[in-house]
């Protein structure tokens, strides 16, 4: 299955590190069709929201112990960590589960996103030597920050949105970032009697694995 990674730059003042919180960041891209021309724009893929394609209720499934339920909760019952990305069932295809799925016109199966875990295990990521991470002041050039595979559609465009965690030089975490407001993201660290700046152009790659 085909693997796209996001590689991101952007612009810091007065800050320290800009991570992409996992799995609580919502991403928003413009995807096409892998095999035709059939696009849709601003496709919003929350990995903790689950878009149900059969049957029944959605399951949950623990990345960590590989515990699953039929209910949502905040950690894990099998080993206590944090709740996973939730998981949407797929109809017509052997691979199981996946984040986000569509159909797009004449295809007679879903187009799908999973997405995959920062530390997670994956062999692509590995091969390329691919370490998913946040951004940080001393970075001179893209870093990769999220990897998905897809199957059926490819995306094309990644739109910044937010909101996103900005640590300050003094170590203070500011955790509402939003670049999709029509302006630098701006705040004040009163530890360190510093202004911070996100800037709003982010420049960005999808590159394929």
């Amino acid at each position: 299955m085909p693997t796209f990674v996001l590689w991101v730059k952007a612009e810091l003042e007065g800050v320290k590190s800009l991570s992409f919180p996992f799995p609580s960041t919502t991403w928003t891209f413009d995807v096409q069709q892998a095999a035709g021309s059939e696009t849709r724009e601003g496709v919003v893929m929350d990995p903790e929201e689950a878009r149900r394609t059969a049957p029944g209720p959605p399951a949950f499934y623990c990345h960590l112990c590989t515990v699953s339920s039929r209910t949502r909760e905040d950690t894990c019952s099998g080993c206590a960590s944090a709740a996973a990305p939730q998981e949407v069932e797929l109809t017509d295809t052997k691979d199981g589960v996946a984040n986000f799925a569509l159909k797009f016109p004449g295809d007679k199966r879903q187009s799908y996103v999973k997405f995959l875990a920062p530390g997670e295990k994956h062999k692509e990521l590995e091969k390329h030597k691919v370490k998913l991470r946040a951004q940080t002041a001393d970075d001179g050039d893209l870093v990769p920050v999220l990897a998905m595979e897809c199957r059926g559609l490819e995306p094309i465009k990644w739109h910044p949105t937010g909101p996103y965690e900005a640590e300050s030089e003094s170590g203070v975490v500011f955790d509402g970032v939003r670049l999709d407001e029509g302006d630098d993201w701006c705040d004040y660290d009163e530890k360190a009697e510093a202004s911070m700046t996100v800037g709003r152009e982010v420049r960005y790659e999808i590159r394929r694995l």
